[in-house]
């Protein structure tokens, strides 16, 4: 049996593993037909150690603060294979200080998205007292998350809003790049956003803070008050269109699969919720 060296991203400073690798298998996985390189058809992801380069380079030029966090808390980065279609887009982490998991993708600003989404949730289990939140132990999934296809306990809620307000602040920055000439690009930026305004309302009516974490709430109300103008300038007729047909379809995917309680029209409002963010991050600044 031969050793070979792993292979290594020098800007990242870490080993790039094959996800067969994590269970000690030796080689790549078959995977339904798709090609060694992650391609197949007219899709052609990037090489994940060229693209994570890519992106070490676009997070060194619009947010250096993210690169600071992964030097103390990536370890290593795990190739997931080429997704069958670009449709398909995965990450994933398991708590402060893991490998960041990562399907292959076909722009190198995917994956320092993706790496901001992983790192804030690192982050988030590294640094908050959990006690903040009433409910953060509350495991029950009965709400609609708008990231996700099933019901979650509000924990996920906290989860995605948190990770998806950085996203979008990487996003915002690099509103000037190419990528964002697509209308594409525009609408998963607009359609974060106001999932993240659906997020804070659900939040905002069933969570039990204490008066920590309402400074946390504010904190990110502010963050969602001033991303809103900024985010909403790139909206068109038809965006709002495709976005509310979106949102009621996945509210009642979800509450079809189980019992939920915010799958009312007030949780599928996101207008009101930038208001009731504004207002609170007022509130809270004067409680302050």
């Amino acid at each position: 049996m031969s050793i070979q060296p792993l292979p290594w991203s020098e800007t990242w400073n870490v080993p790039v593993l094959d996800d067969s690798e994590m269970l000690g298998i030796t080689g790549r996985r078959e995977q339904a037909g798709i090609p060694d390189d992650g391609s197949t058809g007219t899709w052609r992801p990037m090489p994940l150690l060229r693209s994570t380069e890519e992106a070490f380079h676009i997070l060194r030029e619009l947010w250096p603060e993210v690169l600071d966090w992964a030097r103390v808390l990536l370890p290593a980065l795990v190739d997931m294979g080429g997704p069958e279609n670009r449709s398909v887009r995965c990450s994933s982490s398991y708590g402060a200080g893991t490998p960041v998991f990562l399907t292959r993708v076909a722009h190198g600003l995917e994956h320092a998205e993706d790496l901001v989404h992983e790192l804030q949730h690192e982050r988030m289990y590294l640094l908050l007292d959990s006690r903040a939140f009433g409910r953060w132990d509350d495991s029950r999934p009965e709400f609609v998350s708008a990231y996700r296809t099933d019901p979650r306990p509000l924990r996920g809620v906290h989860l995605g809003l948190h990770s998806f307000l950085a996203v979008n602040r990487l996003r915002v920055r690099a509103l000037d790049r190419p990528e964002f000439k697509q209308r594409e690009w525009r609408f998963q930026l607009l359609k974060s956003h106001r999932c993240n305004l659906l997020s804070f309302r659900t939040l905002l009516d069933f969570e039990r803070p204490t008066p920590e974490g309402r400074v946390l709430l504010a904190q990110m109300a502010q963050a969602l008050s001033e991303q809103h103008p900024l985010i909403e300038r790139v909206a068109d007729a038809d965006m709002d269109q495709a976005f509310d047909a979106w949102m009621k379809q996945h509210f009642s995917r979800v509450a079809g699969s189980g019992p939920v309680v915010n799958d009312a029209e007030t949780y599928m409002d996101w207008r009101e919720a930038a208001v009731l963010a504004a207002r609170y991050t007022q509130h809270a600044g004067g409680a302050a």
